[in-house]
């Protein structure tokens, strides 16, 4: 399943919390694709988040990979 780049998941959204968000990206990274800036995993939190559960998305480390399918 795929997640929207909308105003609620931009406040649901736990990027920002996240040890490998890098300060200044965008965030709901699983509606908004992977970041340019951020190049290294130091863990993932994407399980945790309220836009991955309400969405029912598998994987994670959308900030590096990509956007959910």
């Amino acid at each position: 399943m795929k997640s929207a780049n909308t105003v609620e998941n931009h406040i649901e959204c736990l990027c920002a919390q996240c040890p490998t968000y890098v300060q200044g990206a965008p965030g709901v990274f699983c509606a908004t694709d992977k970041s340019p800036r951020i190049k290294q995993k130091k863990g993932c939190i994407c399980t945790n988040c309220h836009v991955w559960m309400k969405n029912h998305l598998s994987g994670g480390y959308f900030c590096i990979e990509g956007m959910a399918r």
